[in-house]
């Protein structure tokens, strides 16, 4: 699949309306272990290493850990709205336990200033091809004309 600058002008205006970043990837919980795991533009807690399940694999790793709640229930209002960007689970009452929301919790948080870095990466890498000559994405995509001299 090719990407034409006006897809790749929908996805930059989507990045611009997000919150600015850094994003954070934040687990919680209180004394009734009805946690949460939310991306914040507020970095709260330390980082932590991970949780070793029994497989042996790490999840988990490169969440910060917001130990200053733990002994308070989770009550609304305990997180600033304005501050939280997504919340991937939210334990009161129970909605989901997957093991995966702490990866998509990272995922999340990284895409703030991943995104941004591919599409700057993409048009770099276009603007190169255009200087030595390979037709521009948006050529090859309506004519479909080859790309020749062994560059793919």
């Amino acid at each position: 699949m090719t990407m034409t600058e006006a897809e790749l002008s929908v996805i930059e205006a989507r990045v611009n309306a997000a919150s600015p970043g850094p994003w954070y990837p934040i687990t919680t919980d209180d004394e009734l272990f009805q946690g949460a795991v939310y991306v914040s533009v507020e970095q709260r807690g330390r980082l932590g290493e991970g949780l070793l399940l029994d497989t042996g694999e790490v999840i988990g790793a490169g969440l910060y850990r917001d130990q200053g709640r733990r002994k308070v229930r989770l009550r609304p209002g305990g997180v600033d709205p304005g501050k939280t960007v997504a919340i991937n689970t939210l334990q009161s009452p129970p909605l989901a336990e997957l093991e995966e929301h702490s990866e998509n919790a990272i995922f999340i948080a990284h895409a703030r200033e991943d995104v941004p870095a591919l599409i700057a990466e993409v048009r770099r890498l276009r603007g190169l091809l255009e200087e030595i000559g390979v037709a521009p994405v948006s050529h090859l995509e309506t004519e479909k004309t080859p790309v020749t001299g062994g560059l793919f």
